[in-house]
């Protein structure tokens, strides 16, 4: 009981952190409070407050842990959870991790939204749960009043240097026992800058799918023990 109520704890105050990163602007969204007209449904943001805990909760006994950049906007944006799309939440193409678990989509669309990067991503990783996704700045940043689209996080970003501690809390407190692999060059010179020790392989966007997938099939078999950091 004490362990589950650890982790409980670790993740309330994951959520505080997220939630107190504020309303987004008009070149970052977050994802677990902004509630756009034309685009999130009324309620959008505490259902992807309840999807991100569901899927913490499932993945809680986890040995690896991926370290993407940042939020898609047709991935965590919509669904909450990183390197997720709407389309694996609910519908005809839900992911057996999530099949009747409470979890559903908050875009206005037609019909679910469906990222590359997620299908790419979740056949890899399979539905064992053995590896959980993060990324190193969690929330989504598009060009400047173009929320529809993706760009790389810059420090400027942040605020208060909330995404720092989000990533150590992330690792420390809610995943201790995992292993890192940094999913793109930028998560990995993040990870190194504060110390952590990550196995690096190439992000599966922009042709890098195939590479991606053969790294990752050699590692997932591996032992994860996970190696000390000196952050």
């Amino acid at each position: 009981m004490a362990a589950r109520t650890s982790f409980s704890k670790s993740v309330d105050l994951l959520m505080e952190l997220l939630v107190g990163f504020g309303p987004g602007n008009d070149a970052v969204a977050n994802p677990w409070v902004d509630e756009v007209p034309g685009f999130d449904r009324k309620g959008a943001a505490t259902q992807r407050v309840h999807n991100l805990r569901v899927y913490l909760e499932l993945h809680r006994h986890a040995r690896w842990m991926l370290v993407g950049q940042e939020a898609g906007y047709a991935g965590c944006r919509f669904s909450g959870i990183p390197f997720t799309s709407e389309d694996m939440l609910e519908g005809p193409s839900v992911h057996p991790v999530f099949a009747r678990r409470g979890l559903a989509r908050t875009s206005t669309f037609g019909k679910p939204i469906r990222e590359r990067s997620a299908s790419i991503v979740w056949p890899v990783i399979g539905a064992d749960r053995i590896a959980v996704l993060w990324n190193s700045f969690p929330f989504h940043c598009h060009e400047l009043g173009k929320p529809l689209t993706n760009r790389a996080w810059k420090p400027s970003d942040d605020r208060d240097g909330l995404a720092e501690k989000l990533l150590r809390h992330v690792v420390d407190n809610v995943f201790p026992s995992v292993r890192l692999i940094a999913v793109g060059r930028k998560a990995e010179a993040t990870l190194g800058a504060l110390g952590y020790e990550a196995i690096a392989v190439r992000h599966p966007s922009q042709g890098g799918a195939t590479i991606f997938r053969n790294q990752m099939a050699g590692l997932l078999g591996a032992p994860a023990s996970r190696p000390g950091h000196t952050g």
